[in-house]
């Protein structure tokens, strides 16, 4: 029997037998009622904070009117600015996402160091000399080790000087056919056997898998405005100490702690982006606010390519990080966080301001009375505290949460092993790489940008035709003879269309969380995107099992992303939700 019937039936009688007394009784019974079930599950309609979630009570009518968005309106001068600085604020966090490309890459040829007495001879002379050639299937000169010879007494003018001794020995020490200097040759890795670009991103991986739930509670906690200027502060200092580290194992542990605290940034990022516009432009502003990665990924190839020495890069992109904390007295919280937690004078100071850049009129006296008393203001404070149990707290909160692991996972999986193998395999350059994958990014986001919103196509269906489009064309791939002209045509258009679903997936599922939790919920799901990463990284591997395995694991991942989204929960009709208990009673608008 459903509960919310029961205690209308139960009012109903006591009603019926009031008689003449009817007015006085209804008040009575109301307030019996309130006081009955006073903390009464929310998502039935019943009553929680001493006020009757129901059709019967006024102040829960149904109607799309948000006393927010009345006074602040859905998109204005106002958003428009602070969405353009939060565009800049992401740029710093995009540098940190690529930088590590350049500063362990090194162009060029490198050989085994040559003793001091045959610094004179040739290279050409040096590697006939000394050179060890492979016998596997790479075939050519090894510049990992070098023949084992007495090279104290060796003349190289003399063969007989160059008698071998022994079996050949490791180098630990190179020499480079290039001017520009990276962690490669600074620290002497060219022969490691876990690229230092792979170790530093994995790094960068582990620290923002770490960082996801911690930085993403937190921000739900003390603001949107706070972390994003700590994480700012604390991301130009890391990316200083990065920059000046004489040791490669520092230089490691400070890439996981930068992938810790970026997460962070993007994350208050992206939300305080949705929580200043209307739902009919959350998606617009979204789509616009993920052009501050193809540009990113532009700057830093092309200031790569100006700087000859890595920690020079790396001033660079700190200097941007250093600017933008000027800014910070410009910087707003989040008017809905500021909502929900119950924050009612710094939020009405905060209307004021947007109201007069938008050219609205000062608040009156009833917009600020539906302010202080709808929506948040009734609900308990315990209700509005962020619990990561609220994961898990409702029906619909278990489908979101359960889900967006499998669909992050399988997404950044497809997304960045198809990233991987189209650089590895079809590019050598890395500054042409990056340029590359700026446009093809930049390209994607301007057709959702596109799509955004039409009245015919939403979020999920643009995620799911993406998807869907790149896991086909990675199986079609798989299908192919191994050097096939088509290979690197399909690979382009597979990674355009997981870049479409790159833009939005993060949009698309922090705005099904709540304002309390809205930050925790994207950091759950973030967590396992880093996952992904990491095996992305392992995954290559597997094409010693099988030559076409990584790629069909890629396409896989790509299509069970794309059914995975279909199994998210649907977005409220007329906003984000501000509280979990909103996610059960869609048809309910607190306050409103």
């Amino acid at each position: 029997m459903d509960p919310s019937g029961a205690e209308e039936e139960e009012v109903d009688e006591i009603l019926a037998n009031s008689g003449n007394d009817r007015p006085k009784m209804n008040a009575r019974v109301q307030a019996s009622v309130l006081t009955k079930n006073a903390e009464t599950q929310f998502g039935n309609a019943f009553i929680r904070g001493g006020q009757l979630l129901g059709p019967s009570v006024s102040s829960y009518q149904r109607t799309d009117e948000d006393p927010l968005i009345i006074i602040l309106g859905e998109f204005g001068r106002w958003q428009f600015l602070i969405t353009l600085l939060l565009f800049f604020f992401n740029l710093p966090c995009v540098f940190q996402l690529m930088v590590s490309e350049f500063e362990g890459a090194f162009l060029g040829d490198f050989w085994c160091k040559r003793p001091d007495n045959l610094k004179n001879v040739s290279v050409e002379k040096w590697k006939e000399i000394s050179g060890v050639h492979k016998t596997t299937e790479e075939s050519g000169y090894d510049p990992c080790h070098l023949k084992n010879l007495n090279y104290h007494s060796l003349d190289p003018e003399n063969p007989k000087t160059w008698m071998i001794i022994g079996p050949d020995i490791s180098c630990d020490n190179w020499e480079y056919g290039h001017t520009k200097e990276s962690i490669v040759s600074e620290w002497q890795l060219p022969c490691e056997k876990i690229s230092p670009t792979s170790l530093a991103e994995s790094m960068f991986a582990i620290g923002g898998c770490i960082g996801s739930i911690m930085t993403g509670y937190y921000v739900d906690r003390i603001g949107r405005r706070k972390l994003l200027l700590i994480s700012q502060g604390v991301q130009a200092m890391v990316s200083f100490m990065t920059a000046i580290t004489p040791w490669y194992s520092v230089y490691l542990i400070l890439r996981m702690i930068q992938g810790f605290v970026t997460t962070g940034n993007i994350f208050a990022n992206v939300i305080l982006c949705q929580e200043i516009t209307g739902r009919n432009w959350m998606g617009l502003v979204g789509a616009s606010y993920m052009y501050s990665y193809p540009l990113g990924y532009i700057i830093v190839a092309v200031l790569a390519q100006h700087f000859e020495k890595w920690r020079h890069l790396h001033y660079a992109v700190t200097f941007l990080s250093i600017t933008l904390l000027a800014t910070w007295w410009v910087m707003p919280e989040s008017p809905r966080w500021l909502w929900v937690q119950k924050d009612i004078h710094n939020l009405i100071h905060l209307l004021e301001d947007a109201s007069h850049i938008n050219g609205h009129q000062t608040l009156s006296h009833d917009v600020v009375h539906n302010i202080k008393t709808k929506g948040p203001m009734l609900v308990p404070d315990k209700i509005l505290r962020v619990h990561l149990k609220d994961l898990y707290a409702t029906p619909v909160m278990k489908k979101l949460s359960k889900t967006t692991p499998f669909l992050f996972f399988c997404t950044y999986f497809a997304y960045y092993g198809i990233v991987l193998r189209l650089n590895g395999m079809y590019t050598v350059d890395v500054y042409r790489t990056v340029l590359f994958t700026g446009i093809v990014e930049f390209t994607a986001t301007s057709v959702c940008l596109g799509l955004s919103g039409r009245s015919w196509i939403n979020t999920t269906t643009v995620i799911f035709f993406s998807s869907m489009s790149a896991g086909v064309l990675c199986l079609f791939i798989n299908a192919l003879p191994g050097m096939s002209d088509g290979i690197p045509y399909c690979l382009v258009f597979a990674r355009f269309f997981m870049s479409m679903t790159n833009a939005n997936l993060l949009t698309c599922v922090t705005e099904l969380y709540p304002t309390k939790m809205r930050a925790l919920g994207a950091g759950w799901a973030n967590m396992y995107m880093n996952l992904g990463l990491l095996c992305t990284a392992n995954a290559a591997k597997l094409v010693k099992v099988r030559e076409g395995m990584p790629v069909f694991l890629m396409g896989l991942s790509g299509m069970v992303a794309g059914l995975l989204v279909l199994f998210l929960p649907p977005a409220l009709w007329y906003g984000i939700p501000d509280i979990v208990e909103q996610m059960e009673t869609p048809y309910v608008i607190i306050g409103r």
